[in-house]
């Protein structure tokens, strides 16, 4: 069976949607056919790039700008999530401003955006937040991370453009995948946890143990990463 297949890259219009549309209905398995991610230009709020994660050859879910939802992420296995995040790992050095701007991921903390600083984060701060999506779920957002900056606490000051200290946390985030990776993410916590460095708003009064890498197969997986 043959499929035309169009793919939309960078769209200047229509409230900078990135989308892949298929002319025929998609019939999704419930893992995805490809799971990789590729950095495209883009403009939307900014002249930039984002970081896309191909789950599927016959996409058609639509993104508004900075979406970092997934359609299949989350059902995929867990050496096909782990092979994503080693991909993720390897924009340490990607300095490439996104083409979106700083965001809210959480509703109950959206009342806070105004008292960010930054108004734009690098491809390194999108790949570490695609970790935090996939390896927490909804507690990525909704309590370590509700926007894409991160903080210093020591100084209490953002650290998005700060080369070394974002080398730091790549530090931290490397160090705690190696140990996750040998368990196969057998009982993990926060990497941020009881460091000096966290996202701005998030929450890290109590250590919570996830016992295995998020799982989730209804609508809800929609809603997470998606901007408020």
């Amino acid at each position: 069976m043959k499929h035309s297949l169009l793919f939309i890259g960078v769209l200047l219009s229509s409230g900078c949607i990135f989308s892949q549309k298929n002319t025929q209905s998609d019939v999704f398995t419930m893992s995805p056919d490809t799971l990789f991610v590729s950095k495209e230009k883009c403009v939307c709020d900014y002249d930039g790039f984002f970081l896309r994660i191909n789950e599927s050859k016959h996409s058609s879910l639509e993104k508004e700008c900075g979406d970092f939802s997934y359609e299949l992420v989350y059902t995929a296995s867990i050496n096909q999530k782990i092979n994503l995040i080693e991909a993720l790992m390897q924009f340490e050095n990607d300095t490439s401003l996104s083409c979106s701007k700083v965001k809210s991921y959480s509703s109950i903390n959206k009342k806070y955006l105004d008292s960010i600083y930054s108004n734009r984060y690098s491809l390194q701060i999108s790949a570490l937040f695609h970790i935090n999506l996939i390896c927490f779920g909804e507690y990525a957002p909704f309590r370590y991370a509700p926007f894409p900056v991160l903080i210093d606490c020591n100084e209490n000051k953002e650290i998005n453009f700060d080369i070394q200290s974002i080398k730091e946390v790549f530090e931290i985030y490397k160090a705690w995948f190696d140990i996750a990776k040998k368990s196969k993410f057998r009982n993990y916590t926060f990497p941020l946890y009881d460091t000096k460095y966290k996202w701005k708003h998030g929450d890290y009064s109590k250590e919570i143990i996830f016992k295995e890498l998020p799982e989730i197969k209804s609508d809800f997986k929609y809603r997470i990463g998606r901007p408020f």
